[in-house]
């Protein structure tokens, strides 16, 4: 037993080492930003620890190993028929089954993580991070990560599992609504923001009361507060917003790059629209003219053209979702969110992922994948030991 406890400690503080190192490449990987760092030897070490244990190779869920072997499968398609970045696309999808075979290893071993502990040694490091940043004159932090949505994504993830795995202390569940609060508004995290508010509301039993209410406070700081102090906030609902959606309707329809969607300083928010926004919708439209330039209308339209097509990163799930990995990957991966949907512990997580998803690509984030698959193995372990009461 003292042996278990000495062991999730080392793991306690590895895990938070994979998930709070700054991003450095000990070693590139061509045109692929994710070049090997320290967080690769850490994976290594959880693996070798339980590569020959019987447990290993039985703890990926058969859910999750349809969905890896989906991936594989496109990505070869992918680099057999389509145009596009053949190596980045190989190298998507190595990191993903990184990813996977980092969740099996950590459910393998025989000692548990206390996530909370995690969650805690993350929040301290990311804050004292943030306050670096801030007396480093920028002005908008970004912790030890490589993005701000990268630290309000990873904070927010393990803040709702908490609520879920350690229901019991009901009073951390403010104090952790607090926390990602100030997070989002210290990053100025917009997507962020609206994720933790709707997904707050959403871990309550009576889901349309609570958010009937978060839209009658929501609807009442738009109309009542000045919001020029904010800029950032602000600049969600100036009108120039409108030209820009219909600016990527015209150039995805079309095949043209509206010049709006380029006009735009990225770093300034007094400007008619959102500058990353326009970036944005320019990112996707690189993605759509790509899938719209290859043959084979049918094997694109059912699996997508591959995970990594154009860059690591597209700035928005969803579009990568359909134009990469095609209808089925769609149905797959919905299946798994609509599952969690309706699983009344698991709803705030699914809310909350769902809403970062449809201006963030969170699953291309090592460090957000990472702290998926700690949080997949701390609820099933969790799930496992409620059973057996």
């Amino acid at each position: 037993m003292q042996r278990h406890s000495g062991d999730s400690k080392l793991y306690l503080y590895l895990i938070a080492i994979l998930i709070n190192v700054p991003k450095i490449n000990l070693l590139s990987l061509g045109s692929f930003d994710q070049g090997i760092r320290v967080e690769d030897f850490i994976v290594v070490f959880f693996g070798l620890k339980v590569f020959f244990s019987q447990n290993f190779y039985r703890a990926m869920p058969k859910k999750i190993f349809l969905i890896w072997a989906y991936i594989g499968f496109s990505s070869l398609l992918a680099v057999i028929l389509f145009e596009g970045n053949d190596s980045l696309r190989i190298m998507y999808f190595l990191r993903v089954t990184e990813y996977c075979l980092f969740a099996a290893a950590l459910y393998s071993l025989k000692s548990e993580v206390n996530l909370s502990e995690l969650l805690k040694l993350t929040l301290l490091i990311q804050f004292l991070a943030i306050l670096f940043d801030f007396s480093q004159g920028h002005y908008r932090p970004t912790g030890t990560f490589a993005g701000p949505w990268e630290v309000t994504t990873v904070l927010g993830l393990m803040c709702f599992a908490c609520t879920v795995i350690y229901p019991n202390n009901g009073v951390k569940k403010y104090n952790y609504l607090l926390v990602l609060v100030l997070a989002n508004f210290l990053t100025m995290s917009r997507t962020g923001l609206l994720a933790v508010l709707v997904a707050f509301a959403s871990s309550y039993r009576s889901f349309l009361i609570s958010m009937t209410i978060f839209v009658s406070l929501f609807v009442t700081v738009i109309a009542y507060v000045d919001l020029s102090s904010v800029p950032w906030l602000q600049v969600v609902f100036r009108p120039g917003n409108l030209d820009l959606v219909v600016a990527l309707i015209e150039g995805a329809l079309n095949g043209t790059r509206p010049e709006i969607l380029t006009s735009y300083n990225n770093a300034d928010f007094t400007q008619n629209a959102s500058p990353s926004l326009a970036m944005r919708f320019s990112i996707w439209l690189n993605l759509i003219e790509l899938w719209a330039s290859i043959d084979y209308l049918a094997l694109k339209l059912l699996f997508g053209i591959g995970l990594g097509s154009i860059s690591v990163i597209v700035d928005g799930f969803y579009i990568r979702l359909f134009f990469e990995l095609g209808i089925i990957g769609t149905v797959l991966y919905f299946s798994l969110i609509i599952r969690m949907l309706i699983n009344p512990d698991l709803r705030v997580l699914s809310v909350y992922i769902s809403i970062i998803c449809l201006t963030l690509d969170p699953y291309s984030s090592s460090k957000i994948a990472y702290c998926i698959g700690v949080i997949y193995v701390c609820w099933v372990r969790h799930e496992r030991a409620r059973r057996a009461l």
